[in-house]
């Protein structure tokens, strides 16, 4: 994920902005709770939407 936002941050004009943003949003979710962004959604279980567009998560992954 976070290669993902790398590559959107050097698409000049708001790729930038879109970049930069999830950059300051993940050092403040690593400094507040220990874990980054991506690191947050990879502690859910995944299951297909209702809809049948993507995933949404329906339950915390239990704790090793």
């Amino acid at each position: 994920m976070d290669a993902t936002f790398s590559v959107i941050g050097v698409v000049p004009g708001y790729g930038t902005l879109i970049g930069g943003i999830y950059f300051g949003a993940d050092l403040i979710t690593l400094g507040i709770t220990g874990q980054g962004i991506s690191e947050h959604i990879d502690n859910y279980m995944w299951m297909s939407s209702p809809i049948g567009i993507g995933y949404v998560p329906f339950t915390e992954r239990p704790r090793k």
